[in-house]
């Protein structure tokens, strides 16, 4: 079907040189929700085609569904899909609070008009007898043959194929509903209906536009043309064929196109249709024309098929693919949730062991500090028992020390006494930290008496003893201190680095015995 269409630039009139100033302002509600629709022209095409002025793409609706027309009074509609009583397009005035329900959508319309109130009743511009005496005439020719004439008696007028077209033109040329012809003030205004093969002005395909008088309109080999009012017969140059004939009532004769298979006009108008050759030609004709268009359509149908059908395969392949990315993303979520309550569980049994390793580490603390405390009131009372022995022996060296400094001087004493004239030889108050004379042992002094007996013997004897008593008392109490001090040091190195360093050193004074 597309290439029927002809690649030309589309004639577009501009909105002041429409027949109404106004615009329309369409609303629908549908499926994708509520939205408005400014349309800068007095007129609307509302369907399925993406060229359409309102695009409806839900409900498998047609190309064509709806024609908007606007006027000064108000909008108009027509039903483009639609058969009212009568075979006539359901069509009337449409208020500012009404809405068309067409499939899944709700169609509201209306004017920028601010507001613009028209007066009741409004007459149908559908009807017959709403154009005014002297009413133009169509002149309908098919290639350079003109084939019929008709009064167009409606203000507007849907050309077309087939019904709910008014005025009918049997041409595979044609769409169902191909354009409108509106009258108004005298001019006839042709608004192009989204065809198949477009609609041409002299040439040049059109939206919409006033059709000149003596102008020729194209659709395909279809012409039309508005002129004077043309007789009931007439007889063409250089021919004896007569091409009109008086009208005659369609039970006598009908509807017949002319000289080529591919077209035939009819218009419901009072008269009835009209022939130009035999019936039975004409039956013949129009049942290939028929024929034709059909196969046609079944072509374009096939190819539609075709294309819905590579749509709908693309589309499922679209979804497949999207079906396996779901499922690879699913699956690799998945494995990801696995893999963090895996890392959770691992990090909630090392948080336990954590805990239990603490909870021991507390506990072990707790007993190395009460064995600390033990260990201190321990050394404690052995430094206090160490200090009491230690003062004890001091108290038994100083008293040794004094006993023998007395038994190194009795002899002098005596000595001294037995010589008459000496000077006494007073030692007894010597100070403690005064030392006995240097004596030699086994010396004899000048009067040829000995100065050491047997008991000044005995007492250096034990004083020796007692002082080699203290000196091994004294290296075993270091050896030990620093045997304590290590395994302490070693056993609470991580709770109280410095707690051994805190205790009473037992050797800080000074040996009096060195």
């Amino acid at each position: 079907m597309s290439s029927l269409v002809e690649s030309v630039s589309l004639h577009v009139t501009s909105p002041s040189q429409y027949w109404c100033q106004y615009h329309l302002v369409v609303t629908v509600e549908g499926p994708e929700g509520t939205h408005s629709v400014t349309v800068a022209k007095p007129f609307a095409r509302v369907g399925a085609d993406r060229s359409a002025d309102v695009v409806l793409p839900q409900g498998r609706l047609p190309r064509r569904a709806l024609y908007l027309h606007g006027t000064e009074n108000g909008v108009f509609w027509v039903n483009l899909a639609e058969l009212a009583d009568g075979d006539g397009p359901l069509r009337g005035w449409l208020r500012a609070e009404e809405a068309i329900l067409f499939g899944p959508y709700r169609i509201s319309a209306r004017l920028t008009s601010n507001g613009h109130a028209p007066a009741l009743p409004l007459p149908d511009l559908c009807a017959k007898g709403t154009v005014p005496e002297p009413q133009p005439s169509l002149l309908i020719a098919f290639g350079d043959q003109p084939v019929a004439c008709r009064r167009l008696s409606r203000r507007l007028t849907l050309v077309g194929r087939r019904r709910p077209s008014a005025l009918r033109i049997s041409s595979h040329d044609l769409s169902a509903s191909h354009l409108v012809l509106y009258w108004e003030a005298g001019s006839i205004w042709v608004v192009d209906l989204l065809s198949r093969t477009g609609t041409k002005l002299d040439g040049e395909t059109i939206e919409a536009s006033p059709l000149p008088a003596g102008t020729w309109l194209s659709v395909g080999e279809v012409k039309l043309k508005h002129g004077r009012q043309y007789p009931a017969s007439l007889s063409l140059s250089d021919s004896t064929v007569p091409l009109w004939r008086p009208l005659v009532p369609k039970e006598t004769e009908s509807e017949v196109p002319p000289r080529s298979a591919a077209a035939s006009c009819t218009e419901e108008t009072p008269e009835g249709p009209w022939s130009a050759v035999a019936p039975a030609e004409a039956t013949r004709r129009r049942l290939e024309t028929d024929r034709l268009e059909l196969e046609r359509e079944r072509a374009a149908f096939a190819e539609e098929q075709q294309e819905a059908r590579a749509r709908v395969t693309a589309e499922l392949a679209r979804l497949k693919q999207c079906e396996a990315e779901f499922e690879g993303r699913q699956r690799e979520l998945e494995a990801r949730r696995r893999r963090d309550e895996e890392e959770l569980a691992r990090r909630h049994a090392a948080l336990t062991e954590q805990e239990s390793f603490l909870q021991r580490l507390r506990t072990e603390f707790d007993r190395q500090q009460a064995e600390l405390e033990s260990n201190r009131a321990r050394i404690e009372a052995q430094r206090r028992a160490m200090e009491q022995e230690q003062a004890a022996l001091a108290a038994e060296r100083e008293a040794l020390r004094t006993r023998h400094r007395e038994e190194a001087a009795r002899p002098l004493r005596e000595t001294e006494a037995a010589i008459p004239g000496s000077a006494p030889h007073v030692t007894a108050q010597a100070t403690p930290a005064s030392k006995p004379p240097a004596t030699t042992p086994g010396a004899f002094p000048e009067n040829g008496v000995s100065n050491r007996d047997s008991s000044e013997d005995d007492s250096e004897a034990r004083y020796d003893a007692v002082m080699d008593r203290l000196f091994k008392v004294s290296r075993a109490r270091r050896s030990w201190w620093s045997r304590f001090r290590s395994n302490l040091s070693r056993r609470s190195a991580d709770d109280q680095p410095s707690q051994p360093s805190d205790l009473p050193d037992p050797d800080g004074q000074p040996d009096e015995m060195e």
